[in-house]
C-alpha cells in the first residue's frame, strides 16, 4: 500500500510538471523500521524494499531525461547514539535525524544500516551513470562483422540527457588484448543524438571497440563498449592432429561398437499423450558406462524424421510438449555424469577429469556417447534414416560437431557457440575453462606440452575436416564463454555446404536470440 500510494503521489505531481515543463523533486520520503521499531540494529528489511522502488523510479526518469530530476530521503542518523533512556529527543541526546517531537531512530538511517546504505548507494552509481551519454552502435547490414578486410567504418550514436564538452575517445583491441589503435575526436554534445564514424584499418579477427568521454578537465569514463568481427572465415586457427589421431578415434569407435548398447525404454506417461509418448532411455557407451536420455515419439505408426539434441554443460533435464512437432522423433541425450546421469552432489569438473592421458580424458567418453545416440535413434523402427538431424548449443554444439565428424549418417546438423574450440587460444582468450585445466594440470605434474598434446585429441577444430552434411552455426558477437573466435576456429576447417548468423547484441546464450529459434527451424526445413 505504501508503494501504491507512493507512486500516485509522485505520478500526479509529475502530471503537474508535464503540464508546465519544469522538474519534480521529492524533497523528503522516508520509511519506519520493520514493525515500527526504532532501535539501531533492528531489521530494515521493508524499508529497504520501499526505498529500491522510490530509487528505480528516479534511475528510470535519468535512463529516459524524465522530469522527475531529485529526492531527498529522510532522515541521515549517521554515527548518533540513542538515547537509553528516552524515546523523544530531550537536551543533551544525540541528534538522529527524526524531528523531536518524534521516536528517535524511527526512520533514521545509521552509519550501521548497511542494507540500507547499499541500496543508497547503489541508486546512486545508477543514476550517475545513467545521466551520462550512452552509446549505441549500428550493426544494420552487417551484424557487427565486416565482410572484407582493410579501411571499414565503425559507426554509432551518443545519446545524451545534457550538454557536455570534450572529446570522444575511441579504443581498438584484438580479442587478446593487444591494442591496436587510438583515436579520438571533438566531441559538443546537447540533448539528444548525434552520428560518430571511425574508420578502422582490420585485418581478419575479432576486436574489441571502447568509446570513452573525455571531458575538458582530463576525466575519462567509458560510455559503451562492443565487440566486432572482420573476415572471420579468414582467420587461421591451423589444426594440431597428433600424428594418431585418426588411428586413436578409429580405435575409440571400434570399442564402443563392441559395447552392447541394452537400449530400454521407460514410458513417462505424465509427459505423453495422443500425439506423442515419452520415454526415459537407458543405455550402455564406451566402457560400459550407463548413459540415458528423453525420447519423444509420435504415436501413429509411419516413419518419421529424427532430431538429436545435445545438451550443454551442466544443464538440467527439460521435457518437451509432447503436442508439439507432431512429426518429429526428438532424442535427448544425457552424456555421462551429466543431466540424468549425473550422482547427487558431484561435481561439475568434467573438462578436468582423466586429463592425464588421452585414454582417460572425459571428452572421450562423452564423445563417445554422442555417437552411441546416433546408434540408438537410428535403431529405431520408426526412424527415416535419411533425415536424421543434430543440433545443440555450447557443450552441446560441440557433441554435435564431433558427432558429425565421427558418425556420418546426419542430414544436416546445426551448432550454436561451440565450446571446445583452439584450446590454446581459447584459453588465452577467457579464463574458463582455461583456468580450472591448467591449475589441474599444475596441480597433478602435467606439463603445459603433455596437456595440449592430450586436449588435441578433443579439439574441434581437429574433427571438423571429417564433417559430411550441411551445417548452420550462431555467433553471439559479445560471447565471453565460447568466444566468436573458437566457434570460428572450427567453422573454417568443414568442406561441406555450411553457413553461419551472427547476433550482435548477444552473449552465450545465443540460443535464447528471439529470431534464432525460427531460423534454425528454417534451415532444418531446408532438408526435410
Amino acid at each position: 500500500m505504501a508503494i501504491k500510494n507512493t507512486d500516485e503521489y509522485i505520478d500526479s505531481h509529475l502530471a503537474i510538471a508535464e503540464k508546465y515543463g519544469k522538474p519534480v523533486v521529492l524533497e523528503e520520503f522516508g520509511f519506519p523500521r520493520d514493525g515500527f521499531k526504532f532501535a539501531q540494529g533492528s531489521p530494515t528489511r521493508s524499508r529497504d524494499r520501499y526505498y529500491r522502488h522510490v530509487f528505480n523510479r528516479i534511475v528510470e526518469s535519468a535512463r529516459e531525461g524524465g522530469l522527475f530530476a531529485g529526492l531527498n530521503f529522510w532522515g541521515w542518523g549517521g554515527l548518533a547514539s540513542q538515547s537509553e533512556t528516552n524515546i523523544f529527543w530531550r537536551p543533551g541526546d544525540d541528534y538522529c535525524g527524526d524531528p523531536a517531537q518524534e521516536q528517535q531512530g524511527l526512520n533514521s538511517v545509521y552509519a550501521g544500516d548497511i542494507s540500507t546504505l547499499w541500496v543508497i548507494k547503489r541508486a546512486a552509481d545508477q543514476i550517475e551513470k545513467a545521466l551520462l551519454p550512452s552509446v549505441n552502435f549500428d550493426y544494420e547490414g552487417n551484424d557487427g562483422i565486416f565482410e572484407n578486410e582493410g579501411k571499414n567504418n565503425l559507426d554509432f550514436t551518443v545519446n545524451a540527457v545534457k550538454a557536455y564538452e570534450g572529446e570522444l575517445e575511441l579504443v581498438l583491441s584484438t580479442d587478446f588484448g593487444d591494442t591496436v589503435d587510438t583515436q579520438r575526436a571533438r566531441c559538443d554534445l546537447g540533448e539528444g543524438e548525434k552520428e560518430f564514424s571511425f574508420e578502422l584499418d582490420l585485418v581478419p579477427g575479432f576486436y574489441s571497440a571502447v568509446v570513452n568521454f573525455i571531458d575538458k578537465d582530463g576525466n575519462c569514463v567509458e560510455l559503451g563498449r562492443t565487440n566486432i568481427g572482420c573476415a572471420p572465415e579468414k582467420i587461421s586457427s591451423p589444426q594440431d592432429k597428433q600424428p594418431d589421431f585418426d588411428e586413436f578415434w578409429s580405435r575409440t569407435l571400434d570399442e564402443l561398437a563392441a559395447v552392447a548398447p541394452e537400449y530400454r525404454m521407460t514410458l513417462l506417461e505424465e509427459h505423453s499423450n495422443d500425439v506423442r509418448r515419452s520415454y526415459r532411455v537407458d543405455m550402455k557407451s564406451l566402457g560400459g558406462e550407463p548413459v540415458s536420455g528423453l525420447l519423444v515419439m509420435p504415436v501413429k505408426e509411419g516413419k518419421y524424421p529424427a532430431m538429436i539434441h545435445y545438451m550443454g554443460y551442466g544443464s538440467d533435464v527439460w521435457y518437451a510438449d509432447p503436442s508439439s512437432n507432431p512429426e518429429m522423433i526428438d532424442f535427448t541425450l544425457c552424456v555421462r555424469n551429466q543431466a540424468m546421469n549425473r550422482k547427487p552432489g558431484e561435481d561439475s569438473d568434467w573438462c578436468t577429469r582423466g586429463l592425464e592421458d588421452k585414454e582417460t580424458y572425459y571428452y572421450r567418453g562423452a564423445f563417445a556417447d554422442a555417437v552411441r545416440a546416433v546408434d540408438f535413434v537410428c535403431s529405431l523402427e520408426k526412424t527415416d534414416l535419411s533425415r536424421v538431424f543434430a543440433e545443440g548449443e555450447s557443450q552441446g554444439g560441440a557433441l554435435t560437431l564431433a558427432a558429425a565428424s565421427l558418425d556420418h549418417r546426419f542430414k544436416a546438423i546445426v551448432a550454436s557457440a561451440p565450446f571446445l574450440n583452439d584450446y590454446r587460444d581459447y584459453f588465452s582468450l577467457v579464463g574458463w575453462p582455461g583456468g580450472p585445466i591448467i591449475g589441474y594440470a599444475k596441480e597433478n605434474g602435467i606439463s603445459d606440452e603433455d596437456m595440449y598434446r592430450t586436449l588435441s585429441y578433443f579439439d574441434i577444430k581437429n574433427f571438423t575436416d571429417k564433417i559430411e552434411c550441411p551445417m548452420l552455426m550462431a555467433v553471439g558477437l559479445q560471447d565471453v564463454t565460447c568466444p566468436p573466435h573458437t566457434n570460428f576456429a572450427g567453422y573454417n576447417h568443414i568442406k561441406t555446404d555450411k553457413k553461419w548468423i551472427c547476433y550482435p547484441h548477444s552473449g552465450h546464450n545465443v540460443w535464447q536470440q528471439p529470431q534464432w529459434p525460427g531460423a534454425r527451424e528454417e534451415y532444418f526445413k531446408g532438408y526435410l
